[in-house]
């Protein structure tokens, strides 16, 4: 009696041949890898053997010689999966120069194309990025310089955030004679869950990088393949998976996002002041939204007070007045630009 392996439907135009009785185990073991190609779905040792007896051969052999076939499966494309990585640290793309593997890879090009298709999102608000305090004892309003840290700040903060991961991933790297990277081009909502699902199960800890264009890199000290992507993690030395960080998940501009597992996780560099006990936050903004808010804030206490707030008011006067006054026009003056932008 014959064990149907896979519907010969799914297979359209295609003759579904079965190995004879007494076929060889090499044979039957190719056909059985086949048919897990074509159904996309792994054979479980019980099937392999009840497969193999039905067809005269030793259930053992069989299972010997599918499992020797997807080991050199394996073996070969790790193996030019590898030296396609090698082949970027060897011969970098024009884009890459004579940078070092710790210095951030600026790609001019892609940030011409950036700018020329508008593909920062309106929403970034770039260096030089401005934070308003208000002094709570005269009612001034001073700002202070804060970094974006935004991935779209061509000329300091996106430098400056891969500089961060790059320095760290030289150390962390370092404690491991092989470090694991995959790239999954179309990554979706569960592409990290799963990620994180597989490090829980099997250990280690996890680097990964998503880029605007959906690709996730990933970097582990251990192997997690799966039958979703990322189905494949290829084998690098250190070296070489700072290489690939460097100059695919890294290269500038691209990446969005990054999360390191706990155990390498770090803590980025202070992202600027906040508000102190003498002064009160106001929140971001270019200086002409605030020097308008300011003119609107002045004539609405000059209309119901008559006064000089920066000079008339008392603190108290300034903490319950002056601020929720200021705070108040800064909100009307930037909710009308919103509008008025188009947005």
């Amino acid at each position: 009696m014959s064990i149907p392996i896979s519907n010969p439907w799914d297979r359209p135009g295609e003759e579904v041949v079965e190995p004879s009785h007494g076929a060889s185990p090499d044979v039957i073991a190719e056909f059985l890898l086949d048919d897990e190609a074509n159904t996309g779905e792994r054979l479980t040792p019980m099937h392999v053997a009840r497969f193999a007896k039905n067809r005269g051969a030793d259930p053992a052999a069989v299972v010997h010689a599918m499992r020797h076939a997807r080991a050199g499966a394996r073996d070969q494309g790790a193996h030019v999966e590898r030296d396609a990585v090698r082949a970027i640290t060897r011969f970098p793309s024009p884009i890459i120069g004579t940078a070092g593997l710790g210095a951030p890879v600026h790609d001019k090009a892609g940030w011409a194309q950036v700018r020329a298709e508008g593909l920062v999102p309106k929403s970034a608000r770039l260096c030089p990025h401005l934070l308003w305090f208000m002094d709570r004892m005269s009612g001034v309003v001073f700002p202070i310089k804060k970094p974006c840290e935004s991935w779209w700040c061509e000329e300091t903060c996106s430098g400056e955030k891969a500089q961060v991961i790059l320095d760290h991933a030289a150390r962390s790297f370092s404690e491991f004679a092989t470090i694991y990277y995959a790239m999954v081009a179309d990554s979706d909502a569960n592409t990290v869950a799963r990620i994180r699902q597989r490090r829980h199960q099997r250990g280690g800890e996890t680097l990964w990088v998503r880029r605007f264009d959906g690709t996730v890199h990933v970097f582990s000290t251990k192997d997690l393949p799966g039958r979703t992507p990322p189905e494949r993690f290829s084998a690098l030395l250190p070296v070489e998976a700072r290489a690939v960080l460097q100059r695919q998940a890294l290269l500038l501009p691209g990446p969005v996002a990054r999360r390191w597992s706990r155990g390498w996780n770090i803590t980025d560099p202070a992202s600027g002041p906040g508000s102190g006990s003498t002064s009160a936050a106001l929140g971001g903004g270019a200086r002409d939204v605030i020097d308008e808010a300011w003119e609107l804030a002045l004539a609405e206490v000059e209309e119901r007070y008559g006064v000089d707030p920066t000079t008339d008011f008392t603190p108290d006067q300034i903490e319950t007045i002056w601020l929720p006054i200021v705070r108040a026009a800064i909100a009307r003056v930037k909710a009308q630009r919103w509008a008025t932008s188009g947005d």
